[in-house]
């Protein structure tokens, strides 16, 4: 199973709203001892998804923000480890917010959005300047015509509205209704070596919560069908509560090693 797309860091910034942009956390993690693997191109996943909930236009979860190990020595880049939600089409399109971390700094807030899948269009960055381990933020994709007339993802944080794309997905994209948008609320790497964020022990894992998805016929956000499949690339990483199906409460993590 291949869930999206290659993820590169970011090569252009996002119309950008709120307080500092695209800064990183000054302070470095320690990384793991784990010398990196094999590099998957398409990445790994953790958490999630749904090819085809029909007529969901955004998608709204709350994340306990955690840190994660990354392994030493990566042969290709990125080395990251990400947290997000997500929604994109069926040809590579998406945007998305969440947090990100890697070798150089801890987990901080991260936005990124491609209209067409395309490397030469991708946009996002940093926001602010770090999040503290166990705090709890809702992030948020959603569409919307309020300050960008004829419409555009909004990718926010909380009640703040980070980013926003200078594109309107129903003008470029296939309309949901008739070929479903992709949902995805998940961790992700490109080497299972670096962990998806939280941990097995401690009381640290990553906690999901209030999934739900922006409905199109009237813009709001409710539960998404308790029928999400989950994914799980790597037998070192953990999914809490798999059988919710994308509903009420849940947790992904690393176990010890990762």
């Amino acid at each position: 199973m291949k869930l999206l797309r290659v993820k590169r860091k970011s090569v252009a910034v996002l119309a950008a709203f709120g307080l500092a942009v695209a800064v990183q956390a000054s302070t470095a993690p320690s990384a793991s001892a784990t010398t990196c693997g094999t590099f998957h191109s398409s990445s790994l996943f953790d958490g999630f998804y749904s090819y085809d909930v029909g007529s969901v236009e955004g998608l709204s979860a709350n994340i306990r923000t955690e840190t994660a190990n990354i392994c030493t020595f990566a042969p290709t880049l990125p080395n990251d480890s990400y947290t997000f939600t997500f929604v994109g089409n069926q040809t590579g399109g998406y945007a998305q917010i969440g947090y990100n971390q890697d070798s150089s700094h801890g987990p901080t807030y991260y936005y990124e959005a491609n209209v067409d899948g395309t490397s030469g269009n991708r946009v996002g960055g940093y926001w602010h300047s770090g999040i503290g381990a166990g705090t709890t933020h809702r992030y948020w994709v959603q569409w919307t015509t309020y300050l960008c007339p004829g419409g555009c993802f909004a990718l926010n944080i909380d009640t703040t509205r980070v980013a926003q794309t200078s594109w309107d997905p129903y003008a470029t994209w296939t309309n949901p209704t008739s070929t479903p948008w992709i949902i995805q609320a998940t961790s992700e790497t490109k080497y299972a070596e670096t962990g998806v964020s939280g941990h097995s022990t401690g009381g640290v894992a990553t906690v999901w919560d209030s999934l739900s998805g922006q409905r199109f016929s009237d813009n709001t956000y409710v539960s998404v069908p308790c029928s999400m499949p989950s994914v799980t690339n790597e037998p070192v990483w953990g999914l809490n509560y798999a059988s919710n199906a994308g509903c009420g409460t849940w947790s992904t993590y690393s176990l010890p090693g990762s």
